[in-house]
């Protein structure tokens, strides 16, 4: 009928004068007010449900919801709505029953005979169909926006909102719903017909908040998203949309609105996880639709009952009246969410075939604190009823989305308001949680990537990363309510079960987070006042298992398109740089000295400065390895690993340069030092004898040896010719050259022992100055070998080391690299011997040619007089008179001192075991030979073993028989 003109006309018209009765033309017991009450029912029933947007493209029922909007529907039917439902005041109930009351009498609820008569049954049903047509009109005309897009859904949208708004019919809706179906169950008429308008109002509260999200508000929730901006077609058409979107929220603000998503949404609630009401009369909230039966053990929440825990959420979130007020709705979405992950557990514990626990028992508090910390009463065992598996991830994600909307803490040194704390801290418990329980039952990409938004949201940065050497003594109320929350350990978590799984949804998380964090202010500034501020031990354990991240990572990814926010192990990567890129924040080098005495800085900037140096023991040699591994193998097509190596090797020369000043005869003073972390050395730093035993020396060895510091320089020289076509970023390529220029020249400084003083000083430099350092230019190979082997012999009995073509690989190059060093270092004492240093001069000479065409002459300067040493055999002067100087360098701990953070770390140096929560937490077992040092796993034993512990561990012990 609908598809021809004529019938198409006449169903219309008999919908509009069903609309125009008035009450007393359906209310009463004749025949005549019967049948209009059952041919309005019949006309209204047909507009409801018409499935328009899934009707083709050009069918008349696709634009049935904006003719009914723009036939004014809405207005009639609210109009309608807010008469029959004066059928259900007292007065009107007692006067159809023809009973008196008091004029002055207070009211009282209609006794039950008085309902009956008020209430006939064609009544009934007739308000349910009416509540249907307008629910499902705003649902159809909600999905219509979605589909459509473009100029076409903004109209849709501009028109719905402005039929809302002029009728008011959320509001009559809404307040009809709850009296009829008050009055409906106490009499037992006409619930079919408003058990369907309860439906059809939760899929019409969860299109308008659908709509909602089309365009969030700027400085609100972080948004249902995926982890991907707009582009600008998309910014523009929300710039247009956002007032219509704040017309909207309006609306859906109405109180009567709101009650009634909320009483639908409660019911639910209550009956699932047995808490309490907030309020609502007994009798309200028993005539709201629930499952069926008493629940029991194991049983799920309906399809249907979820849609009302959806339509609640959806309809919280638009809300800005002040009731139900910010801190009950946020309350409630809380509570929401933790069912979704008291569930979530329940299942898990199920699957693993033990009984269920509860927040007690679990790890409800992501880490942030006891058991059960922030998990309401009622989920502090088992929830009655469960949410269905497929919903877990929704609910979840949904709730801490919608939830952070209320989170409000000042900035740094504000005064926070102790209850608006505990509700930061709430959310922060339950966002640790949701990603620790309910995140692998999110198959859903949106849900994955909105959990890592939703994890990034809070911006720190700002407030406290104005160096590492200036971090306040107390974090921003936001920060410390994220570490009391358990946001340190959760990230280390999430990590850990990335690297075991890198498309699993944990993966997926990290990525999204990363991107996001990255995208506004870094991953590093987002991660280093969680690890200034935060407990030490687990600091350092998120920053070993980075360093495993790094080991389990396929080092082929960084010869491929730089896309981390599609490819894990390339997230893994980036966040290693972001980490390590911190060498540029840690000073401008030639920073002008402070005037007066420093100021000794705070004990998070201590911290963090310890954390930075377990970070560049740790790190470093493993970025290396992989650098040299693509450098041998010619496929390196990103440039952000050769920026980080290239920036990093001066700022730990730096550090050992200054004992070299030191104890050099005539030293100069290191522009801008600080000197350590008290501040208080910096002034007598430069008269320090040198201590080949301290933190130079230690930082020497792991510059030379670990990270093969020279091979590594000799290998990024190789690429100087190619540099264009193998680095396309010019940018990128010029910071790169800048450093090779300034890293050669302080690694030859290191390697020579040559200071920066006038020629006519060292011309009769003896030889044997060099031989210490061969032997570490030879050790250097070496070292690289020992661990290319010690990988090989791994395999795969290793969860997550590198695969043996991988290890391969790197035993080639390190074993080239060794030979060349060590020809090298086997002629240095000879009169007449050649360059202790494998570097090619012409090759330096090419990229100082390079950086002189783009008009960096002084740096080109320099690389011609690395290169005129080289040929001079490193004889004579050194290159390092105008080198840079980082003032936080000497501020380090030696890496001995750096790696006691962590005492409880497998023995194995490539261990990449990744099993449990946390670095921090392992259990070793000690070596069965020496029992000196502790293996996580027989696997690492047993590589460690054929890597060289075995002889070693005889060794020892047999020095113990002979003591």
């Amino acid at each position: 009928m609908l598809a021809h003109a004529n019938g198409r006309n006449a169903l219309l018209g008999l919908l509009a004068m069903s609309l125009r009765l008035r009450q007393h033309e359906l209310n009463g017991d004749g025949s005549d007010q019967r049948l209009r009450c059952e041919i309005a029912t019949f006309a209204a029933s047909i507009f409801a449900y018409m499935p328009a947007p899934t009707c083709a493209p050009g069918h008349p029922a696709r634009s049935s919801p904006l003719a009914l909007i723009r036939g004014q529907v809405l207005h009639a039917a609210g109009w309608q709505l807010a008469e029959l439902t004066e059928l259900l005041q007292p007065s009107a109930a007692a006067a159809a029953a023809g009973e008196g009351a008091a004029p002055d009498a207070p009211a009282a609820p209609a006794a039950p005979a008085a309902l009956q008569a008020a209430l006939p049954q064609p009544v009934v049903e007739y308000a349910g169909a009416l509540l249907s047509l307008v629910y499902t009109t705003v649902h159809k005309a909600s999905g219509c926006i979605i589909k459509l897009g473009g100029l076409e859904a903004t109209r849709l949208w501009e028109e719905l909102v402005a039929a809302l708004e002029g009728s008011r019919v959320l509001e009559h809706a809404g307040r009809a719903l709850l009296l009829f179906r008050l009055h409906a169950v106490a009499v037992q008429v006409g619930l079919r017909s408003l058990e369907a308008a309860a439906c059809q109002a939760n899929y019409a509260h969860l299109g308008l908040s659908a709509v909602s999200d089309l365009c969030p508000e700027p400085a609100g929730r972080a948004g249902m998203v995926p982890p991907h901006e707009p582009d600008v077609a998309q910014q523009q058409q929300r710039q247009q949309q956002q007032p219509i979107a704040r017309r909207l929220r309006a609306v859906a603000s109405g109180l009567c609105a709101q009650h009634t998503a909320a009483c639908l949404g409660l019911a639910v609630l209550c009956d699932a996880d047995g808490g309490p009401a907030h309020g609502l009369p007994p009798e309200l909230l028993a005539a709201m639709p629930r499952d069926a039966g008493d629940p029991t053990p194991g049983c799920s929440v309906s399809r249907a009952a979820t849609s009302q825990l959806m339509g609640m959420m959806g309809m919280l979130q638009m809300g800005t009246a002040a009731r139900p007020g910010r801190r009950a709705a946020a309350a409630l979405l809380r509570r929401l969410g933790w069912l979704a992950v008291a569930s979530a557990r329940e299942l898990t514990a199920r699957a693993a075939g033990g009984a269920g626990g509860g927040g007690d028992g679990g790890r409800a508090g992501g880490g942030g604190g006891g058991g059960g910390e922030g998990v309401p009463p009622a989920l502090r065992s088992p929830p009655r009823r469960l949410v269905l598996e497929s919903d877990i991830g929704l609910i979840a994600v949904q709730s801490i989305n919608d939830a952070w909307r209320a989170v409000r803490l000042g900035p740094a040194g504000s005064v926070a308001d102790p209850a608006e704390v505990a509700e930061a801290v709430g959310w922060w418990r339950l966002a640790a949680a949701v990603a620790t329980e309910a995140l692998p039952y999110m198959s859903n990409a949106v849900h994955t990537g909105s959990l890592g938004v939703v994890l990034s949201c809070a911006d720190w940065s700002a407030e406290v990363f104005r160096g590492t050497l200036a971090l306040p003594p107390q974090p921003p109320p936001m920060l410390a309510a994220a570490l009391d929350g358990g946001l340190l350990p959760c990230l280390e978590r999430l990590m850990r079960r990335a690297g075991r799984n890198p498309q699993g949804p944990d993966a997926a998380v990290l990525r999204s987070l990363c991107y996001k964090a990255g995208s506004r202010m870094g991953f590093w500034a987002y991660c280093a006042p969680l690890l200034a501020y935060g407990d030490a031990r687990r600091a350092a354990a998120l920053l070993a298992t980075l360093c495993k991240l790094l080991r389990s990572a396929d080092p082929w990814v960084l010869s491929t398109d730089w896309t981390p926010d599609d490819n894990s192990h390339q997230c893994f990567y980036g966040m290693i740089m972001s980490a390590l890129h911190v060498a540029h924040e840690m000073g401008p080098p030639g920073a002008a000295p402070v005037n007066g005495p420093p100021s000794p800085p705070s004990p998070p900037s201590q911290q963090l400065v310890r954390l930075l140096s377990f970070a560049a023991c740790q790190l470093l040699p493993e970025v290396s390895r992989m650098q040299s591994l693509l450098f041998r193998s010619a496929l390196v097509s990103h440039p952000v690993g050769l920026l980080l190596v290239t920036q990093w090797i001066p700022f730990l020369a730096s550090r050992c340069v200054d004992e070299l000043r030191s104890s050099s005869p005539s030293p100069s003073p290191s522009p801008g030092g600080q000197g350590d972390l008290g501040g208080a050395q910096a002034a007598d730093a430069s008269a320090a004898p040198v201590d080949r035993d301290g933190g130079g020396a230690g930082w020497r060895a792991l510059l030379l040896e670990e990270m093969g510091a020279v091979p590594l320089l000799d290998a990024a020289l190789q690429l100087v010719p190619s540099l264009a076509q193998r680095i396309p970023y010019q940018e990128y390529g010029l910071h790169f050259l800048r450093q090779l220029v300034v890293s050669c020249s302080m690694v030859a400084w290191i390697v020579t022992g040559e200071s920066p003083v006038p020629a006519t000083a060292t011309a009769g430099a003896a030889s044997s100055q060099l031989e210490p350092d061969g032997a570490a230019l030879a050790a250097a190979g070496g070292r690289m070998m020992r661990q290319a082997e010690a990988e090989a012999a791994q395999g795969a009995v290793s969860s997550g080391a590198l695969g043996g073509g991988a290890a391969s690989a790197l035993a080639g190059a390190a074993s080239s690299t060794s030979a060349r060093s060590g020809s090298a270092a086997s002629a240095v004492g000879g009169a007449a011997a050649p360059s202790p240093l494998p570097w090619r001069p012409e090759l330096l000479r090419e990229v100082a040619a390079q950086l002189r065409l783009s008009g960096e002459h002084g740096l080109a300067a320099h690389g011609d007089d690395v290169a005129q040493f080289l040929e001079r055999g490193c004889q004579g002067p050194g290159p390092g008179e105008q080198l840079p100087h980082w003032p936080l360098a000497s501020a380090l701990l030696t890496p001995d001192e750096a790696r006691r953070l962590l005492p409880s770390r497998c023995a194995n140096p490539v261990c990449a075991n990744l099993e449990g929560d946390s670095e921090a937490d392992l259990t070793l077992k000690a070596c069965a030979g020496c029992g000196a040092v502790g293996y996580c796993c027989r696997p690492c034993q047993t590589a460690h073993w054929r890597a060289g512990h075995k002889e070693a561990c005889g060794g020892k012990r047999g020095k113990e028989a002979a003591a």
